[in-house]
């Protein structure tokens, strides 16, 4: 259920990079805030990541 989520989230970040033509670095930015956003907000493990 994950891996399919993770390699979407993958290709529509390549394609933001193709459509709008802004640095691939932009892309990794806006993706680390977004990972920034969700640790900072549930920072304490609730379980043992059997999700994923």
């Amino acid at each position: 259920m994950i891996l399919p989520a993770y390699t979407e989230i993958a290709k529509q970040s390549v394609a933001y990079v193709n459509k709008f033509g802004c640095p691939p670095e932009y892309v990794a930015d806006m993706l680390r805030d977004i990972a920034d956003a969700l640790t900072s907000v549930h920072s304490k493990s609730e379980g043992d990541c059997s999700c994923c």
